[in-house]
């Protein structure tokens, strides 16, 4: 209510509002009550907002409704809800309007009620989708929108991430969706099976993804062989600027193949190979690994690095000089 008068107001495009972190819970939810909505809505108009993060919130079903139709009908272009419990359905947010959207980013979002029919109107223009499931939570409202996902022509859609979701989304599976060839950033992370590495990178995604420039695959249980047939049958790989394989069960062999494949990105600006088993052999291969003349960061962290690990990296002949100073003076102040 004191913003109300408040010449700059009027102004605010972006809101976030976030919950207090809490020491002996781990997670606090602030309960938002109706006079809040409704101050908030006078001093600044919620519905001409652009960009609108939610975090750590608790609500009631009239707040929810409140919000819903009053922020699934303006202006917001930006919508992300974070570690978060909803009092009815998650897919009630979706099945708004929502007519300006263009990034949407749900990260652990609970709902009282699973959602299992879904519309959601603003997926014909929203530009980047990404979903994080946890433990298990909304994998049902998840899968439903994946699943319409897949079947929808999403011409505007550039970026998805999707972690800790599994890869047969509502009985489809990626390699159906029609707007795959049009991606630029795809993040498949931490999976819930182990071994499922194999179906989704190899067989559902296509050889052909000419506008692919950023894969992050953390957590795929991506080993060597597996590494391997991405290099080998699809042609994008070659064309990435920017690749994560953290967590991953590569080892040294694996990185000795990016160092030695044809197929290897020589376009890499961004990579990173963190908590992969390395060793100092895979820090020696990615040392003298041809392809890499454009690197602009290369992260690498690990469990007991050793300073011949360091060493590898710092004394390089090919990478670009700025990398190898970072290791040099690294090197040079103990690896500390």
């Amino acid at each position: 209510e004191a913003w109300a008068p408040s010449s700059w107001a009027p102004r605010v495009s972006r809101l976030a509002f976030r919950g207090a972190r809490s020491i002996t819970r781990g997670l606090s939810e602030v309960l938002l009550r109706e006079e809040h909505v409704r101050a908030l809505d006078v001093a600044l108009g919620l519905g001409r907002l652009t960009s609108l993060t939610l975090e750590r919130l608790q609500f009631d079903e009239d707040v929810d409704a409140t919000l819903q139709a009053v922020l699934g009908g303006g202006q917001a272009e930006a919508l992300s809800m974070q570690l978060m419990t909803l009092p009815g359905s998650l897919g009630a947010w979706l099945d708004r309007p929502w007519p300006r959207l263009r990034h949407l980013s749900l990260d652990r979002v609970w709902e009282g009620v699973s959602t299992r029919r879904l519309r959601a109107p603003w997926l014909a223009h929203v530009e980047s989708v990404a979903l994080q499931s946890w433990g298990g939570q909304n994998q049902g409202t998840f899968a439903t929108l994946c699943g319409l996902m897949t079947r929808e022509a999403m011409p505007a859609l550039t970026s998805l991430r999707l972690t800790g979701l599994h890869p047969r989304l509502a009985g489809g599976s990626l390699k159906q969706a029609p707007w795959l060839g049009q991606l630029h950033t795809l993040a498949l992370c931490y999976p819930p099976e182990a071994s499922m590495y194999e179906e989704l990178l190899v067989d559902c995604l296509p050889e052909e993804m000419p506008h692919l420039r950023r894969l992050e695959l953390p957590g795929c249980e991506l080993d060597v062989q597996g590494l391997r047939e991405l290099l080998e049958r699809k042609r994008w790989f070659r064309q990435l600027e920017h690749l994560d394989l953290s967590r991953n069960p590569l080892g040294a062999e694996g990185l000795e193949l990016l160092a030695e494949h044809p197929a290897t990105a020589t376009s890499l600006r961004t990579l990173r190979l963190d908590y992969v088993n390395a060793g100092v052999a895979g820090h020696m291969a990615i040392g003298r690994n041809p392809h890499l003349g454009a690197l602009e960061s290369l992260s690498m962290e690990d469990y007991g690095r050793t300073r011949a690990a360091i060493e590898a990296i710092a004394t390089s002949a090919t990478l670009p000089t700025p990398i190898t100073e970072i290791y040099q003076r690294w090197f040079e102040h103990g690896c500390s």
